[in-house]
């Protein structure tokens, strides 16, 4: 049983065509990871250029919680430092072209794996996630800051229902990870004490995986 709410406002931009439903597996010599992307963080850079990196090793922090830290997505050396006026910190560039493996041998640990081990204690899972470098993906509104990791949400949500033009089609990305996306839900509903609040979109064909999730409340 899900819940329907018609929303009055807001606009669908109808564009032709759309984005095709294939996966493909790409890789770049170099990746970017910009503070910039993240609302109100003010960044303290954690490396300089020529270090070497490991998939994980943090590159910048929020100066208002040092818990907080950004990691590197691949093995590689830090090409660049990037900064705009006043020196302000843009971008920390890697260079991967020399380790196209990603993932090191002492660091051969998926995320996926290591969230598998964690504890169930709300604690345990937030020291996992500040330590890898996931928290910053939980955002707080209305603002989309990054959530305070000492206070309780009253809710989570997750948005299955991307109206962006030629937006990729969630059902389909969802199909190909379907134990790690019910992983998520567990933990974030760990996080809250509750079920999570899942959104899908009513004028759209909704995968069976989203429709059999676990320990969520589901919106049209």
């Amino acid at each position: 049983m899900t819940n329907a709410i018609k929303i009055k406002q807001g606009l669908d931009i109808k564009l032709k065509g759309e984005a095709e439903r294939s996966v493909e597996i790409v890789s770049s010599g170099l990746f970017a990871i910009q503070p910039t992307d993240f609302v109100g963080v003010l960044p303290r850079l954690l490396v300089q250029e020529g270090d070497a990196v490991e998939v994980g090793t943090p590159l910048f922090q929020d100066k208002h919680d040092e818990r907080i830290v950004f990691t590197s997505p691949v093995k590689g050396i830090v090409k660049e430092i990037r900064r705009g006026e006043k020196r302000l910190l843009q971008a920390v560039v890697i260079d991967c072209r020399d380790a196209m493996n990603r993932v090191s041998e002492d660091n051969s640990d998926s995320i996926s794996d290591a969230m598998n081990r964690v504890s169930t204690e709300r604690d345990a899972i937030i020291g996992k996630m500040l330590e890898t470098g996931l928290w910053p993906m939980i955002r707080q509104r209305p603002y989309s800051i990054i959530a305070n990791p000492d206070v309780t949400p009253k809710a989570f949500f997750v948005s299955a229902c991307d109206t962006h033009p030629l937006a990729p089609d969630l059902n389909f990305i969802v199909e190909h990870f379907p134990d790690s996306f019910q992983k998520g839900l567990e933990i974030l509903s760990i996080l809250s004490g509750k079920k999570v609040q899942f959104c899908v979109h009513a004028e759209k064909t909704v995968s069976e995986v989203l429709l059999k999730a676990k320990n969520v409340t589901i919106h049209t």
